[in-house]
């Protein structure tokens, strides 16, 4: 069993000194368990006690290798976003630190860059799913039909289909979303009932880039009652019905999924003279 000799906290996890210096003025650590599943990173949670004697938990997560600074430092810019703009659903996120080869965060999260402003959600978009497919040829290799299909998607079907909501005096008003936002990634407190949200891939979109994580078959949310419900919260933008889906894990099935949706999207919209309206 691991524990930090200095502090006597005890559990499963080795608890770092640097981070108890973060912690609320008045809180001690009394415990610390592995805690949560991820892919890319340790995820535990400190049981404490704070200055009025409460229980109180804060959940911590480690990232090892060069990737580690940059997605906390994204991940905790992110989420204290979304806790100023939305704190009765955001849990306050606390500083990331590094700590020799191993970087530390208190929050359930997993982010990616969050890239630069740009005026036009249409070039945003863009430069997002050319970087996604960027990224996939260097770890995946290229891949002649997915090559054609990404790069009649980015000239062709993205000014169609995603420009017309920036064309004729239309325009798109940045939302802040957090960007993977799916059934694992929110919670529900046992004692309280308050539903909270976490592992933030936090950015300014269009709010429908929300949903499109909704479509992908591993996941619950998948079913169109949610959707539904979310339109009532949303007037639908024009066209209605498109949705552009990501392929994010790696693999060949997820790669042909990509590919399937790509061409389907080009079948429909890759004409200049397509429907826009269906």
């Amino acid at each position: 069993m691991d524990t930090t000799s200095d502090n006597k906290v005890t559990g499963n996890m080795i608890l770092y000194d640097e981070v108890l210096t973060v912690l609320p003025e008045g809180v001690k650590a009394v415990s610390v368990e592995e805690y949560g599943d991820s892919l890319w990173s340790q995820t535990g949670r400190i049981n404490a006690m704070d200055a009025n004697s409460t229980q109180t938990s804060y959940f911590l997560k480690y990232v090892s290798d060069e990737h580690g600074e940059p997605q906390l430092e994204g991940e905790y810019t992110g989420m204290l976003e979304l806790y100023n703009t939305a704190p009765q659903i955001t849990p306050k996120p606390h500083p990331f630190l590094q700590l020799g080869n191993l970087a530390s965060i208190f929050q359930l999260m997993t982010v990616r860059n969050l890239g630069q402003w740009d005026d036009s959600w249409t070039s945003c978009f863009a430069r997002l799913l050319k970087g996604l497919w960027e990224l996939d040829s260097k770890v995946n290799g290229h891949w002649d039909e997915l090559d054609t299909a990404m790069e009649n998607t980015l000239t062709k079907v993205i000014p169609r289909l995603i420009g017309i909501l920036e064309r004729d005096g239309r325009s798109i008003k940045p939302c802040l979303i957090h960007g993977d936002f799916w059934e694992s990634n929110i919670g529900t407190d046992a004692d309280t009932g308050n539903i909270y949200i976490f592992d933030a891939s936090a950015y300014y979109a269009h709010n429908e880039m929300e949903i499109g994580i909704w479509t992908v078959d591993h996941h619950e949310m998948q079913d169109k009652v949610y959707r539904q419900a979310y339109a009532k919260q949303f007037r639908k933008r024009v066209p209605k019905e498109a949705i552009v889906r990501q392929g994010v894990p790696k693999g060949a099935d997820a790669r042909q999924g990509a590919l399937n949706d790509l061409q389907d999207l080009i079948a429909k919209y890759g004409d200049e003279h397509a429907d826009l309206s269906k």
